[in-house]
């Protein structure tokens, strides 16, 4: 991955007092893969800053060992090793006695949790080197990861386009087209197919496109997330569901690379602190926490200021179903208390995670900058009509259920669903 400088001793102090606040919480995550295979850009983009940054010491396999850390970014970090060379059976060696060796740490966070193998997509099959590493049994998920798909598809369509140049009239989308299912049968016969076959397989093999263009509401990177997500979430001999569930929630969290993983979680998070009693100002701090917000973090009284302000201008505002001048207050004098909560509860959650994506994806790094934010969330944005309206429309239909609320799925649906006029606040 390059060399990096060592790590100043300001960032050092100030790592060490996020990882107070953080309870030593970190998710651990090696990623494996040559000079070139692009796993630079991939973790760069997951950490959410440029890894060639951050304060690190020569990358190599004989450095694995070394922790990655990130400045801004407290609850990730990475291990590196270079890939192997087909042969050199001490090069898996070092990676097995690396996994064994940390999943003897009784701490579950000094553990390892995960392991991205990146394997660059070219016009040869998989190389013996992957053959060897897939047929060890490995205490940890591998999601076997082919970049650099993008690229391939340019080679191939550069040589359709050669192939065909005599051609008088060359249809530029089909050639295209072609290219990509040409490549996708690449994909899958050199690579999904003979990995999914060897004795251990990965969880998941997946191709990569355009990684480098990635943003975290427009993310090149959604699969690997959710595939990174399902591999977590299922209950293991050295895992049980409890802890599944926790590590889904801290790589959730840690991870910077897509901003819908990260509403589903924040509203989930919200529903799992509040359904039971649905008070009348919802408790809002494990959703904001799966943000990441490190510098909101490390200031509780920030935290107090902005909790206020959702509090007032959110929770108790006439936007909010059931509240005084609401559009449906008559409507719902009507309905059962418990459902009428519910539905209001629900409407201060989604508000709540699309003011934290616009926090997270805005970079605002000050209390000013926050209030300004839900004021003009309140008093000016099309996005609390919008949901509003479509949690009204949910809890008007007839229902035979005995359960109250409409769960985590529809409600995550409302958010992520949103239509593209309303998508953004353009604050």
């Amino acid at each position: 991955m390059g060399c990096c400088s060592s790590q100043p001793t300001a960032e050092v102090e100030s790592h060490k007092e996020s990882l107070k606040f953080n309870n030593g919480k970190r998710f651990r995550l090696l990623i494996i893969g040559k000079t070139g295979s692009g796993k630079t850009t991939i973790l760069s983009k997951v950490c959410g800053e440029d890894v060639a940054d951050t304060p690190s010491t020569c990358r190599g396999h004989h450095d694995i060992e070394k922790e990655i850390v990130f400045q801004n970014n407290d609850k990730l970090v990475a291990h590196d090793s270079e890939g192997f060379e087909a042969g050199k059976v001490e090069e898996v060696a070092v990676v097995k006695n690396f996994i064994e060796k940390r999943n003897k740490e009784e701490d579950v966070y000094q553990r390892l949790h995960m392991v991205w193998y990146c394997i660059e997509m070219n016009s040869r099959p998989i190389q013996r080197a992957e053959l060897d590493f897939f047929s060890v049994i490995w205490q940890v998920p591998v999601l076997a990861i082919i970049t650099k798909f993008d690229t391939f598809v340019q080679d191939v369509l550069q040589r359709l386009e050669e192939e065909n140049e005599e051609e008088e009239e060359i249809d530029d989308a089909e050639l295209e087209e072609k290219a990509k299912q040409v490549a996708k049968e690449k994909f899958n016969k050199h690579y999904r197919d003979p990995l999914l076959a060897l004795p251990h397989p990965p969880k998941a093999v997946l191709a990569l496109s355009e990684t480098h263009k990635s943003t975290p509401n427009d993310s090149r990177l959604t699969e690997l997330i959710q595939e990174t997500l399902k591999a977590l979430s299922r209950p293991t001999e050295e895992v049980n569901l409890s802890m599944a569930n926790e590590l889904t929630l801290l790589f959730a969290t840690a991870q910077s690379a897509d901003t819908r993983t990260k509403l589903e979680a924040c509203i989930r998070e919200g529903l799992k602190d509040n359904c039971d009693t649905w008070p009348s100002s919802i408790e809002r701090r494990g959703m904001l926490d799966v943000w990441n917000i490190s510098w909101l973090a490390l200031d509780p009284e920030a935290i107090n200021i902005f909790m206020r302000c959702l509090s007032k201008d959110i929770d108790s505002g006439s936007r909010v179903i059931g509240n005084w001048g609401s559009p449906y207050a008559t409507e719902v004098l009507t309905w059962y208390s418990n459902k009428l909560n519910s539905c209001k509860g629900e409407q201060m959650i989604a508000d709540t995670a699309l003011i934290m994506e616009q926090v997270f994806l805005l970079k605002i790094t000050n209390v000013e900058g926050l209030i300004k934010l839900v004021k003009w969330y309140d008093q000016r944005s099309p996005l609390p009509t919008y949901v509003r309206n479509e949690i009204m429309k949910e809890h008007r239909k007839p229902t035979n259920s005995r359960l109250v609320g409409m769960g985590a799925y529809r409600l995550v649906d409302i958010v992520l669903g949103r239509p593209p006029g309303v998508a953004s606040l353009n604050f």
